[in-house]
Formats: C-alpha cells, sequence, structure tokens
C-alpha cells in the first residue's frame, strides 16, 4: 500500500478514536474493539459501542446480532479473562477501548459439557468391560 494511503487510514482511525473518546466522556458510551474469528473478516477488528452497566450475555448477544451469529456458540474473552455472562461489564473491569476477542465454538457449553459427559460414560464402561474380560481369562488358566 501507498504511504499516502497509510497516512489517510492513521488520520481515520485517530478522528474515529477521538469521537469515541468524548462519546465515552460525555454519554458514557464506550467503544470496544471488537476482533471477530477469522472467517467472517479475515481476522480485522471492528469497533461496538456500548454501555458498562450491560451484562456479559447481554454484550454476546448483540455481538451475535449485530455479526450474524450464533450466540450460544460464542465465547468472549476481555482482559484475558472468559466474559462472564451474569455480572455487568463493569464488575468485570472492562473499559473504553478495552479489546475483545470473540471465539465462535462448535458446541454450545452445553452441548460441550453432555458430549463431555458421554464420553467419560463410554470410558468407564469400555473399562468395565476390559476388566471383566480379564477376569474370565484367568479363570480359564
Amino acid at each position: 500500500r501507498r504511504s499516502s494511503d497509510l497516512m489517510e487510514e492513521l488520520r481515520s482511525k485517530a478522528i474515529q478514536r477521538g469521537c469515541g473518546n468524548e462519546a465515552y466522556r460525555t454519554k458514557g458510551v464506550a467503544t470496544l474493539e471488537v476482533f471477530l474469528p477469522k472467517k467472517l473478516n479475515q481476522g480485522k477488528k471492528s469497533c461496538l459501542e456500548t454501555k458498562l452497566n450491560i451484562t456479559g450475555k447481554e454484550l454476546r448477544s448483540r455481538i451475535a446480532q449485530t455479526y450474524g451469529l450464533s450466540e450460544h456458540h460464542l465465547k468472549i474473552i476481555i482482559n484475558k479473562k472468559q466474559l462472564e455472562t451474569d455480572r455487568t461489564l463493569e464488575e468485570q473491569g472492562v473499559m473504553h477501548n478495552v479489546k475483545v476477542m470473540v471465539l465462535e465454538l462448535n458446541y454450545t457449553e452445553e452441548e460441550a459439557k453432555k458430549r463431555n459427559h458421554d464420553q467419560e460414560k463410554e470410558k468407564e464402561e469400555a473399562e468395565k468391560r476390559d476388566e471383566n474380560i480379564r477376569k474370565k481369562i484367568g479363570r480359564a488358566h
């Protein structure tokens, strides 16, 4: 890219950030830098404006609606921690201009728990079968 294009992009982002800072100071509306899954935008970021008194569940829902994702298949990471759905963003230390990483999961948390439980159950059953086979072999000798 040409240096003039890069300079214009930097100027544009500085103006956007300045406007976001003003909105935060005057209206309490924070700007979150959202990093979406690569399949949506090749890993680029976009901005989302929100008040910080909403819950993690409300933010997850807004992100899902805004970017056309399935709400229950999202995991949101802010400040190296998974966003808690039942607490407000303020309570979790989320601030203006924070970076938000959005991960799209193959399974909902409930589906993942069920799959894990089923796999554990299968493993226990296999261990019981193996033990029964060892006992039968032991008796045959």
